[in-house]
């Protein structure tokens, strides 16, 4: 099939795909009660009780490679306000009159094959200045390994497949633009990006991982970023363990499917398996609507936004799920599903995520009535609370602000309805804005009243001056080479996270007395001094002879990592014999017991062995010290 041929085919098919599902928008198929009700319904938000898990930001978007590197340029800033950490791509190889390229990254031959690195170095570049890893998606068939026969075709020649994926895996590494996840393909089961069964993609998984590997040892690699085929899980997890290939994650999408039967689905093929403990869970295509090829979609008005947070009140509960890629940043050229407008705008989708990032991580909790949804949390500078409402009629509120952590602020009050911060509706109102400020309140049971109409958003935020926050940016403390994560049991609620851009990590048991939290930093160019601080809530209890709180150094060199030194301050027992999934992988060699750990000053040269060549893996381990139990660990340069 001629190139252009297969360009009008997938055209189609996106059309025809998105036209058959028509994925119910309860927002744009229910005649709601125009009328606000008489009733105040009370809402208390109390900032002196935590609740489990923290809104972590793990919220980020993926791009079509049909985005072109102009908008990149025009329109990319708009991602700061975001709180991004990875942004997704699929490169739409193959396809040169739909992908976005100005020209193709692989050309020639399969025995002479060519590079054109430039654009996407460019957007590398563009990223890592705002502090975002890349998730690229290597896909579709390249013209050099297509023997005529389209994008979706299987590569004419595997060992050439796996020459490309060394060749870009090596040259990300060796130009310090590494992204943070190398994908296999995109959606290979659909038959208009590949037309092959999951025995054949298995073994082009395999060719990719080794060259991935070989041309950086350290390339986080997975896949398949399955569209929906459950059928393919199960053959595609035994083919990884039959061949002891790495999966560091497992992504698949819900494009108008439910994102928590998609996720239960994955879970109970992977939970089952050891050899996946320590494989995340990502969605890296995520949008409740299927009706997304039409300006006048549900997608781009403002009742998208409570369908948004609908997702991330929902998806922020689910631990093991440690990435959410939103479909998508930016339009590309057959849809309108970008949060930005193909001609650059902000649309109500954008501001919804844009609130979310303005919320404190650190959890509290809020007292709801009737079919309103809330979130609410706080640092010491800042307590916010993020009402939406789904009852398909307006509402009168009543909110009190309970144990504000400060004695004085600004109230700032922001909404997103047909009248603000949506451009579909209101073209003068793009911008979030707060439509009410209130200056110098006292915030001792603080309360407002107002208003929220029929799949509304208020954000009601209350802010001591400062201008501090925990959600600032901090230059990094050392080189981040992949964060290990560890999941023994995905059955449980406890948690792990850590923030790249403010270098803190929250652990909590949950629910759980007995549950293992754990999440490994692998480090290089580790300053000489570490200020460590470790905020605990909860009573910490010895449960048993694994019972811990605690952070692990373990130390490399030329052979691999050669030493281990555990540090506690008294939550430890010698006769510890928990598994060790990284690192040494064996019990500590040194075992360091400090007075407290609330605040630490580590030097990791003091520990380390001969022959240590710098790299370092920091874990931090909190497990079976009893049910709502957590800790915050904040990690400085150390002066």
């Amino acid at each position: 099939m001629s190139a252009v041929k297969s360009a009008r085919v997938v055209f189609l098919c996106l059309l025809l795909f998105t036209g058959v599902h028509e994925g119910v928008n309860p927002a744009m198929n229910s005649s709601p009660d125009t009328f606000a009700s008489t009733v105040e319904m009370p809402i208390v938000a109390d900032f002196s009780v935590t609740i489990d898990p923290p809104l972590v930001k793990k919220f980020d978007f993926m791009n079509s490679g049909i985005v072109p590197m102009w908008r990149y340029r025009r329109d990319l800033d708009l991602i700061d306000d975001l709180k991004t950490q990875s942004l997704r791509v699929d490169f739409f190889w193959g396809e040169p009159q739909i992908n976005g390229w100005t020209t193709e990254m692989i050309s020639g031959s399969a025995d002479d094959l060519r590079f054109d690195f430039s654009e996407i170095d460019e957007l590398s570049r563009l990223l890592k200045e705002r502090g975002i890893g890349g998730y690229w998606s290597y896909c579709y068939n390249p013209l050099p390994l297509q023997a005529g026969f389209g994008h979706a075709s299987h590569p004419s020649n595997l060992e050439a497949w796996r020459e490309i994926m060394y060749q870009f895996a090596r040259h990300f590494r060796e130009n310090d633009l590494r992204p943070d996840y190398h994908a296999i393909w995109n959606e290979p089961d659909l038959d208009i990006f590949y037309n092959r069964p999951v025995e054949v993609y298995s073994q082009l998984y395999k060719f990719g991982v080794e060259g991935l590997r070989a041309g950086d040892p350290d390339a986080f690699v997975g896949g398949p970023d399955l569209a929906f085929t459950d059928e393919w899980i199960e053959p595609f997890l035994d083919f990884i363990e039959e061949n002891n290939l790495p999966l560091d994650f497992f992504a698949f999408h819900a494009i108008g499917l439910s994102p928590i039967s998609r996720v239960n689905s994955a879970r109970r093929k992977i939970k089952i398996r050891p050899y996946f403990d320590t494989t995340e869970l990502v969605f890296s295509e995520l949008n409740p609507s299927m009706i997304f090829n039409s300006p006048q979609a549900p997608v781009v008005r403002y009742t998208q936004a409570a369908l948004i947070l609908d997702h991330i009140a929902r998806l922020v509960d689910e631990p093991d799920i440690t990435r959410v890629h939103w479909a998508q940043f930016m339009d590309s050229s057959v849809d309108t599903l970008g949060v930005v407008s193909l001609d650059g705008h902000r649309r109500a989708a954008y501001n919804a995520f844009k609130l979310y990032a303005m919320m404190p991580v650190d959890r509290r909790a809020v007292e709801v009535s009737g079919s309103l949804s809330a979130l609410a949390s706080t640092d010491a500078q800042t307590s916010s609370l993020l009402l939406w409402n789904r009852s398909r009629s307006d509402k009168r509120l009543s909110v009190v602000l309970k144990n504000i952590p400060f004695a004085r602020g600004t109230l700032r009050v922001y909404r997103i309805d047909e009248e603000h911060a949506s451009y579909f509706e209101n073209p003068d109102s793009e911008e979030l804005t707060a439509v009410e400020t209130h200056e110098d309140v006292v915030t001792s049971d603080l309360t407002w009243q107002g208003e929220i109409p029929d799949h509304g958003v208020l954000y009601l935020q209350v802010s001591d001056g400062s201008g501090a926050s925990e959600l600032t940016e901090i230059e990094p403390v050392a080189e981040i080479i992949r964060i290990n994560r560890y999941f023994p049991d995905r059955s449980k609620d406890n948690f792990a996270e850590f923030d790249r851009s403010s270098w803190i990590a929250r652990l909590g048991m949950g629910s759980q007395d007995f549950a293992e939290s754990r999440l490994g930093i692998v480090m290089e160019d580790v300053p000489s001094a570490l200020e460590v601080s470790v905020e605990t809530e909860g009573e910490m209890r010895n449960l048993d002879a694994n019972s811990l709180l605690g952070l692990r150094l373990d130390y490399a060199d030329g052979n691999g990592y050669a030493k281990a030194v555990l540090v506690h301050s008294g939550l430890y027992s010698p006769a510890r014999d928990a598994k060790e999934p990284w690192g040494t992988e064996r019990q500590a060699d040194e075992i360091v017991e400090l007075d407290d750990l609330s605040m630490m000053r580590l030097e990791p040269a003091r520990f380390a062995p001969a022959g240590w060549n710098g790299r370092l893996i920091i874990t931090f381990m909190m497990q079976n010290t009893g049910a709502a139990t957590r800790a915050k660990v904040v990690i400085r340069r150390a002066p």
